[in-house]
């Protein structure tokens, strides 16, 4: 369907579907990265829905005609969407996604820092140099350059940019990925203070665990696998017992965009079901089952 909508082409090795016109969009514009799947596939529809107008961005040319799709269903005109793609541990692909934007549409209200290098199995006893690069480059040094290059933008239109962490910063679950999105939430503080001012507000949210398919490049999980993985992540990961869902997310992003917050910046808010507290799931259900005990105590001695 979208391929057959949009003319490909391709701005400085860098993968774009839509009419490159110079235009003023009557709508707020977002540019979400890493939205070719998962949570950024969710946060683009979601904000289709609510009526931005959004340049998407990822790895997967497939994955960004699917994106495309939902945003389409989700009420966007096909004059709304900007596909560009690209590896955003290069210059130029930081560099192309503000400028396109402003080129296709003629502003930018919001920035979604989304696009990150999964966590991989990761301790000190199996550190390589160049995976430490690797995610330190896409986690951390590319939403700082693309913060750069959007600021001018969003200065105008007193936008915001959006920093997507992780809840392993606080409970120190993870020790490369974990260091990137620790350097992610001290940016975030640190450039909220500088641009407030300016009328530009800066924040992040700590997504709990949550199934997507980056528990995929663990290695292929079968359906019972997936299942023992689930489990696990609600028992031990979070108090509140369930899973990060997308929805929960959604809620966050466009609170945080809206005037409703227009008073927040520089916050760090987990959306994590508690998970950003460190706690031991099997004392928690030792707690349990003594309230349950006692409750039952009391319930029979008063009858």
């Amino acid at each position: 369907m979208f391929l057959r909508l949009f003319q490909f082409t391709r701005v400085f090795g860098s993968g774009c579907r839509g009419k490159h016109t110079s235009s003023t969009s009557s709508k707020p514009v977002a540019i979400v990265t890493g939205s070719s799947s998962g949570i950024g596939r969710g946060i683009a529809e979601e904000l289709a829905r609510t009526g931005y107008a959004l340049t998407i961005h990822g790895r997967s040319v497939a994955g960004l005609n699917a994106t495309a799709d939902l945003c389409l269903a989700a009420g966007c005109d096909e004059d709304d969407i900007l596909c560009l793609d690209g590896d955003l541990s290069r210059n130029h692909v930081l560099e192309n996604i503000p400028a396109q934007t402003l080129k296709k549409f003629g502003r930018i209200d919001a920035l979604i820092n989304n696009a990150g290098e999964a966590f991989h199995p990761d301790k000190m006893s199996l550190f390589d140099t160049s995976l430490f690069d690797r995610i330190l480059k896409v986690n951390l040094r590319a939403p700082v350059v693309l913060s750069k290059h959007a600021l001018g933008a969003l200065k105008v239109t007193k936008g915001n940019i959006l920093n997507i962490s992780s809840v392993t910063v606080d409970n120190c679950r993870m020790l490369i990925y974990g260091v990137s999105k620790a350097g992610l939430e001290h940016f975030t503080k640190a450039l909220a203070l500088e641009v407030a001012s300016a009328g530009v507000r800066v924040n992040c949210i700590k997504p709990g665990a949550i199934m997507t398919p980056v528990w995929g490049r663990f290695g292929n999980l079968t359906d019972e696998r997936e299942k023992q993985l689930e489990e696990s992540l609600t028992h031990y990961f979070h108090p509140l017992r369930r899973l990060t869902t997308q929805e929960d997310i959604n809620h966050a992003v466009t609170f945080i965009l809206s005037d409703k917050a227009s008073f927040i910046t520089g916050a760090n808010i987990p959306v994590a079901g508690g998970a950003h507290m460190p706690f031991d799931g099997r004392v928690l259900q030792h707690l349990e089952n003594k309230n349950a005990k006692s409750d039952s105590v009391e319930k029979a001695a008063s009858e």
